[in-house]
């Protein structure tokens, strides 16, 4: 056999800007700034391989003749394929205007052009404009001077692009292949194959997020403390968003999906509380609020179906998050956890099957269970749901919201000081009010494509439903099991066995809180003396140790409250954020190290 395989990538950027300030009168400061980037970058990919021909032949001679391979399915393979350039071109400017340093005024504007978008769609146009009010600089404001040192209004409106979406998603490309046999007999012929796995879009534009910014910034007792507040609103339409679509051999298209918005409002605190000739103290205090609401969706639909597929096509239902006019981005929708079945709820058990007790209405004491328990059945020991609608057993339609992933908010706070030379910082950081869609809890506390599932610590023999006795007997009558598994010995969780092998079912036990606090950085330094450093021709020597990620206050189970969705589908991962499957944790780490100056 013969491979060979050649690829060519190609990437350039020619920037250019050009600045020019001037004043008039003294108290007009202008600043003009024009530009241009380009930006591209392409790949040529070609490959062949060749099998079944004689060891005499060189290599050379083979590719030159893949027409004569012995006609076997999968003798010869040859693939070319050109990359689409991804091109773009921006031009931009900014004009800004300050008088008597008390009212500035900021314009700015710029074009983009991608080659991601079909002609009549590859521009984007965005403008932006701020003003800025120094209050303090006002003469009605003198009587404040002695406190108030320094007052600023700010007010801002802008618009930004984005094109983030693979090549040519707007049009049909195809590839030269060999791969199948189309062609006479069984001999490979060179053909066309469509390179694209979403269906075309010639309709994609760009997607744009408008910015509305109301904020204060101020500084009380000469600048002693310090701070600043911000009120935000975000609007992003046309959403660069992979959909759902019914069309021959096609599953999903890229579209500009709906619109989204964010308020909310930032604070950060700044505070000199001591500073002396030999030590100091200060800190630092932020906090941020943030409310997500969904504006509306495409064709005037009020709810979607989205799903983070971690477990791809064994999870039960797919759609494991819903986006929902009106509310929240980062909806969980599942089942909810209601237990698990004990012997109480069964009457007997005939010919391998155990028979639901039923009520004097004649419904079972507790529903039946399809969706839940996949290839086993009911049992005792199957993990239970909720029968929301009523109908006396678990399908789809018992699912709802179980989760909402946004936090209520964000913040960190520190201090720095210094005492003789000896320097120290001390930072933290929180979240609070968000749900973690714990998946590794889901697939290690079942068999998943397993008979010998790797289980988490509290799936233990001694702390689950089992049906197998400390003495290896196999328990299958209800008065066994009883005895077994309730009373002095009762169980906490149920067996891992209740879904089957190979069916994954989100549900509310595994959604946990993920607010957390997070000693982040303590960093220790001294700074020798310069009577000293001198002798060696130094103007200053400082050495430190930094410790990161120190210690996590949080009650979530996982390894690390900070995780990140499994991005299988780039486009909707962050419609489905909060998954925590196979997310490495964060890791401790220590850095030792100096500071010269000659």
């Amino acid at each position: 056999m013969v491979d060979w395989k050649k690829t060519n990538t190609t990437k350039y950027r020619v920037a250019n800007t050009l600045t020019y300030r001037f004043k008039v009168a003294q108290k007009h400061d202008f600043n003009v700034l024009i530009g241009q980037e380009i930006v591209s970058a392409g790949d040529n990919n070609n490959y062949m391989k060749a099998k079944y021909f004689s060891r005499d032949l060189s290599p050379e001679k083979i590719f030159a003749n893949m027409g004569l391979n012995s006609g076997e399915l999968g003798s010869s393979t040859v693939t070319s394929y050109v990359k689409p350039d991804n091109n773009m071109a921006s031009f931009f400017g900014r004009l800004g205007y300050n008088f008597d340093d008390r009212y500035l005024f900021t314009f700015t504007f710029r074009a983009d052009g991608s080659s991601k978008f079909a002609p009549g769609n590859q521009w984007g146009y965005f403008p932006a404009a701020a003003f800025a009010w120094r209050m303090s600089e006002e003469s009605f404001m003198e009587n404040t001077r002695d406190w108030l040192s320094s007052l600023k209004f700010r007010l801002s409106y802008g618009s930004v692009g984005n094109n983030r979406i693979a090549d040519s998603l707007y049009k049909l490309d195809y590839k030269i292949s060999t791969s199948k046999p189309y062609g006479v007999g069984e001999i490979s012929n060179p053909y066309y194959e469509a390179t694209n796995s979403i269906m075309a879009n010639p309709k994609l534009k760009w997607e744009t997020t408008i910015t509305r910014n109301l904020g204060l910034d101020f500084g009380i007792f000469n600048e002693r403390f310090t701070g600043n507040m911000d009120l935000y609103w975000n609007t992003t339409k046309d959403l660069l968003i992979t959909s759902a679509v019914v069309a021959p051999g096609y599953e999903t298209q890229q579209r500009n999906v709906g619109q989204t918005s964010n308020r909310g409002v930032e604070l950060t605190l700044n505070a000199y509380i001591i500073e002396k000739k030999n030590y100091s103290l200060s800190a630092n205090f932020n906090i941020g609020i943030n409310k997500s609401k969904v504006d509306k969706l495409a064709d005037g639909i009020l709810e979607q179906e989205y799903r983070s597929d971690w477990a791809s096509s064994d999870l039960t239902g797919r759609d494991d998050y819903r986006v929902i006019v009106g509310q929240p981005i980062g909806l969980i929708y599942g089942f909810v956890t209601d237990g698990y079945y004990t012997t109480d709820d069964f009457a007997g058990y005939e010919n391998g099957e155990y028979i639901l007790k039923t009520g004097a209405d004649g419904k079972p004491v507790a529903p039946e269970t399809s969706v839940a328990t996949g290839r086993i059945g009911v049992r005792p020991g199957a993990i239970k749901f909720k029968d929301l609608d009523g109908d006396d057993k678990i399908t789809l339609e018992d699912r709802k919201i179980i989760g909402k992933t946004t936090p209520k908010h964000t913040g960190g706070f520190g201090l720095n000081g210094t005492v003789y030379g000896f320097d120290m910082s001390v930072m933290f950081n929180w979240v609070y009010g968000n749900k973690i869609y714990n998946a590794n809890k889901i697939a290690s506390s079942q068999e998943y494509r397993t008979t010998n599932p790797n289980l988490l610590g509290f799936m233990k023999q001694s702390n689950r439903y089992s049906y197998i006795d400390e003495n290896g007997k196999l328990l299958t009558s209800l008065a066994d099991l009883a005895a077994y598994n309730e009373g002095a010995n009762a169980k906490q969780y149920w067996s891992p066995l209740s879904f089957g092998s190979a069916n994954v079912v989100p549900y509310s036990w595994a959604i946990e809180d993920g607010s957390f606090l997070r000693l982040q950085n303590i960093t220790v330094g001294y700074t020798i003396p310069k009577k000293y450093t001198r002798q060696f021709a130094c103007e200053l020597l400082r050495v430190y140790c930094t410790l990161n990620n120190v210690y996590c206050w949080t009650n979530y189970t996982g390894y690390d409250p900070e995780v990140s969705s499994p991005v299988r589908n780039s486009s909707t991962s962050g419609l489905t954020p909060g998954v925590d499957f196979s997310s490495y944790p964060k890791s401790f780490s220590w850095t030792i190290g100096a500071n010269i100056t000659f």
